[in-house]
């Protein structure tokens, strides 16, 4: 008896819902355009990234109800950098605040290099990169959001593996999420066996969510902390022009002698170094990191 009369009570509570439903439809898409919309309002005055602010007004968009409560939960934007410390004197020519934001950002700021050299596209800074590793003695560390097996990447892996007989310490960072299509889930341990310590950043997993989109985007390599390189460019085919991918691939890169490696190698590592030379060309070396809490390198362009 109490299950038949729960059961009619629930039978009655729905018919009694399909008959009022249509008059309630009304008064809650009003609501929940009035939401919505004050909810957008909040966000474009809201201090957050252009990318954040695109995020949470997607989930509006799609999901109206349950976008309000997944943009309660997505945290907070990145905080407001901390005060300046007192950093050295940075080199002629440039702003003092460029080598407090990146001394602020980083630990690292300014220094100055014995020579710079611009590549325009991949190619170029290729052919350069592969002498270079090919004459290291000490150390080569690599740092890259892709890497994709071919050409490009198959040539440097031959000179990590031939370095690392020789009894260079050669370290590899790669982006989990960035390499997800185009490197298998053991390259670790293959790169371990071949000498070259190697380790994925932020392995991809589905929770939490607040650091799954935290992803490592630089593109470093220094060599006996005496040469560093940076710029746009990945290990990759496309990006020496060994494959087409969306047309003529344009990304561009910088090699840097003395300090700055030495700079790089710090960031590598996460650890900070403020040796400053007199003589050579300006230089900022500067690195946001994935934690949450400053945009340097927004505030320094």
């Amino acid at each position: 008896m109490p299950c038949a009369l729960l059961l009619l009570l629930f039978a009655g509570g729905w018919i009694y819902l399909a008959l009022r439903l249509p008059f309630l439809l009304a008064p809650a898409a009003a609501l929940e355009r009035v939401l919505s919309l004050s909810a957008a309002l909040f966000l474009c005055a809201s201090h957050l990234s252009p990318e954040k602010k695109a995020r949470r007004l997607l989930f509006l968009l799609l999901l109206p109800w349950l976008g309000l409560l997944i943009c309660l939960f997505l945290g907070k934007g990145p905080a407001a950098l901390p005060a300046a410390p007192v950093c050295r004197p940075f080199a002629e020519g440039l702003p003092d605040a460029v080598s407090a934001l990146a001394a602020r950002g980083s630990k690292l700021g300014g220094c100055r290099a014995q020579s710079a050299e611009y590549f325009p596209t991949g190619k170029e800074m290729y052919e350069r990169l592969l002498g270079d590793l090919e004459n290291a003695r000490r150390e080569i560390l690599l740092e890259y959001y892709i890497l994709a097996r071919g050409k490009c990447f198959d040539g440097v892996l031959a000179l990590l593996e031939k370095k690392a007989a020789e009894g260079v310490d050669v370290r590899l960072v790669y982006d989990d999420f960035g390499c997800a299509t185009t490197l298998p889930h053991d390259f670790a341990e293959e790169m371990r066996r071949r000498g070259v310590k190697a380790s994925a950043f932020h392995p991809v997993r589905a929770f939490p969510l607040g650091k799954l989109n935290r992803r490592d985007h630089r593109k470093i390599a220094v060599i006996d902390r005496k040469i560093a390189y940076t710029g746009g460019i990945n290990l990759a085919d496309e990006y020496i022009g060994e494959k087409i991918r969306f047309g003529h691939w344009k990304d561009t890169a910088v090699r840097l002698e003395g300090e700055p490696a030495e700079r790089f190698a710090a960031l590598f590592r996460g650890r900070p170094s403020f040796q400053t030379s007199q003589g050579g060309i300006p230089c900022a070396v500067f690195g946001d990191g994935a934690a949450p809490g400053g945009r340097v390198g927004t505030e320094i362009f």
